[in-house]
């Protein structure tokens, strides 16, 4: 009786360990996935791991986040393009997410080797990638229902932004040029596959540009005039570094176009480009800046 009793005692003792092992472990993976110390590298990113309840785990960022402001109090690793591994390894990260335009890859690469999870995020900057982007983001964080829950309202702010546009006909879009400033006295604009030409084109503004134009191109004088458009949009960086809008506003090609005769030069934040989670946003104030706030110098389709 008392081997019996000896039996089941260890018995039970091996049941309470092995319950006490598998509660710790358990334990320990959602400790895990709960409490990661990132290191995000790219603003849109950043944007969506707040946006997805993840910014107390942030420990450092790039320089092109700045959004939430809270953000700007953490270490910056710097640009995402010059990436330095000892600057991010200082900060003892478990997880370092990037789009893939971060650089150089030897750094990655060592990152990597280091023991470091890395997670590379596709950076496309259509709708569906801002989806995309929002969905890969989440899987990394153990965030699926959230991050399906933050794409479904990203595309539903742009729907909303967008519903006034379907009064206005294709041929009385406004014409407008993306600079990104003045550059040896030429404006530095937009054309066709830019992050820019997407934004105008989702808010139904005609980018003139994008017919002849690939990229970002200095447009000489002539071309401006030519080109002739009733708006000149750009971003508070652009603004301050041409000078400000009476500067952009009186130069010799400007000066002879709609947008320079009449004043008009729409000003948009610095995370225009972002192609984040406020890309809904973005679209919104870019639509309610020229469309409903103009409608008497934008002709509208009867």
């Amino acid at each position: 009786m008392k081997a019996s009793f000896s039996k089941e005692l260890h018995s039970a003792r091996g049941w309470i360990l092995g319950f006490v092992a598998l509660v710790l472990l358990l334990g320990l993976s959602n400790k895990a996935l709960a409490g990661e110390r990132l290191v995000v590298i790219d603003g849109s990113l950043t944007e969506i791991v707040y946006a997805l309840g993840s910014g107390a785990e942030v420990v450092g960022r790039d320089l092109t986040s700045n959004y939430p402001p809270e953000v700007n109090r953490l270490p910056s690793v710097g640009y995402m393009r010059q990436l330095s591994a000892e600057g991010i390894l200082s900060l003892n990260p478990s997880l370092v997410l990037v789009t893939d335009d971060a650089e150089p890859q030897k750094v990655l690469k060592q990152l990597e080797d280091s023991g470091i999870r890395l997670v590379t995020i596709d950076n496309r900057f259509t709708l569906d990638g801002v989806k995309h982007k929002i969905l890969q983001v989440g899987k990394a964080l153990g965030k699926e229902p959230e991050a399906r829950s933050l794409a479904a309202q990203m595309l539903k702010q742009v729907e909303q932004a967008q519903a006034d546009l379907q009064s206005i006909s294709p041929k009385h879009k406004a014409r407008a040029l993306f600079t990104m400033g003045i550059r040896n006295g030429n404006l530095m604009v937009a054309g066709r596959d830019t992050r820019a030409d997407e934004m105008l084109r989702l808010a139904g503004v005609d980018n003139i540009p994008a017919k002849m134009i690939k990229g970002y191109k200095p447009l000489t004088a002539e071309s401006a005039i030519l080109f002739n458009p009733q708006y000149l949009i750009t971003m508070q960086h652009g603004l301050k570094a041409s000078g400000g809008r009476e500067a952009m506003l009186s130069g010799n090609a400007v000066k002879l176009t709609d947008a320079g005769k009449h004043r008009q030069l729409v000003v948009m934040d610095n995370s225009f480009l972002t192609f984040g989670p406020r890309i809904g946003e973005a679209v919104q104030s870019l639509v309610d800046t020229i469309y409903r706030a103009n409608k008497s110098k934008v002709a509208m389709a009867p």
